[in-house]
């Protein structure tokens, strides 16, 4: 997705953004620990719309269809729509050993999620979500900028 982004997307953005879209790929893909796990069967979309619940309790887990191996903190991204308190939660009671380094992760994912979407969105995404990835990339672009402002 890199090399997609330096040449689909970067051009679309500003400068600025263009260089921390840059620096986040480089700061991800060099930091060892992100590619220290053992990988695990993934839900791969475990979101809010994937969660059933009745009287405050988890009855389910449905939509399986994008199962696949990896780093199992990809599984937490979809949480986020709970808030990061909750993601947090969840992550320390199921035992994870960095949660600062969840957090970097998972906004790294996000941003990877949008990414994707817009690269192999043409003719795949349905009507409105390629614009809305645009959105929410710019949105994680520039939440990146404001959590490290050097």
């Amino acid at each position: 997705y890199f090399a997609h982004s330096e040449r689909e997307i970067a051009p679309r953005l500003t400068p600025s953004d263009a260089s921390e879209l840059r620096t986040q790929f480089e700061d991800y893909l060099s930091a060892p620990p992100n590619f220290s796990f053992r990988p695990s069967v993934l839900h791969a979309d475990f979101s809010a719309d994937h969660i059933l619940a009745q009287k405050g309790s988890v009855i389910g887990i449905i939509d399986f269809g994008d199962v696949c191996w990896g780093d199992q903190d990809y599984d937490f991204m979809y949480l986020d729509a709970f808030g990061d308190a909750f993601v947090g939660e969840v992550a320390r009671r199921y035992g994870h050993p960095d949660l600062d380094q969840l957090k970097k992760k998972l906004h790294y994912f996000g941003i990877i999620d949008q990414v994707s979407t817009i690269v192999e969105g043409a003719g795949r995404a349905l009507k409105g979500q390629e614009d809305a990835a645009w959105r929410r990339l710019i949105e994680f672009i520039r939440a990146s900028k404001r959590r490290d402002p050097n």
